[in-house]
């Protein structure tokens, strides 16, 4: 199963390509392109980080109120 960091490496490389491809191409179909590029590469992000498990505890029934 891949980890947390496989999941950061993917979305720094398609954020990396996306950026290159703005950069370095002129036509506007091909930049629009890579900026889509550049936005989905934070989806994987999002999808793992959400079913990582938190640092706080869940258990609140400990704690004096």
């Amino acid at each position: 199963m891949p980890t947390l960091n496989d999941y950061l490496v993917l979305s720094a490389i398609l954020f990396t390509i996306g950026t290159a491809g703005v950069f370095v191409r002129r036509n506007l179909i091909t930049i629009l392109l890579s900026i889509e590029i550049m936005l989905n590469a934070g989806q994987p992000d999002v999808c793992r980080l959400r079913r990582a498990p938190s640092a706080r505890p869940t258990d609140r029934s400990s704690s004096s109120s």
